[in-house]
């Protein structure tokens, strides 16, 4: 008993240290992207010093590791893909700490309205509802994925006047 005590100090001793905290965000950025406000959100919580989390995002930033713009271009073209509209896009940068007035060409960059549209058309083609009320339940469909409400009537109308849907 008296071994494991003495081991998880020194567990401990090593890991706030600032290289422990560099390679920690390493092996978190080899998983997936990473926003700098989520990188030290999380080597917080795994324990490490304001000092040595802020060494670490540092380093990472430096080696073009840890980059806001690429995590984000990343998370809004996953996100699209998965058929996302841009208010739940948004909502999600927001929680990751992306200053989305900060994004260059926001959301034009990334897409247009006329796009957003048709991406709600093919979730419109995918979703299957046995409702009563099939445009209210259309409309929530749409509104649970993100879209705004200008998009969501523009694309509910042009759906439900359209054959080919």
């Amino acid at each position: 008993m008296l071994r494991l005590q003495t081991r998880i100090v020194r567990d401990d001793e090593q890991k706030n240290t600032a290289e422990a905290a560099f390679k920690k965000a390493v092996r978190l950025i080899e998983v997936r992207e990473r926003s700098v406000c989520e990188m030290r959100d999380r080597l917080m919580r795994e324990g490490f010093t304001e000092a040595n989390v802020s060494n670490a995002i540092e380093r990472a930033i430096v080696f073009g590791l840890l980059d806001d713009s690429r995590f984000t271009g990343a998370y809004i073209k996953g996100k699209l893909s998965s058929g996302w509209g841009f208010e739940r896009i948004e909502r999600g940068l927001i929680t990751f700490g992306v200053d989305i007035d900060a994004i260059e060409g926001y959301p034009e960059a990334f897409t247009s309205r006329e796009d957003e549209v048709d991406r709600a058309l093919k979730e419109l083609a995918r979703f299957k509802t046995s409702a009563k009320d099939v445009r209210g339940a259309r409309y929530r469909r749409l509104f649970s994925k993100g879209f705004s409400s200008s998009v969501i009537q523009t694309a509910i109308t042009r759906f439900e006047n359209d054959d080919c849907y």
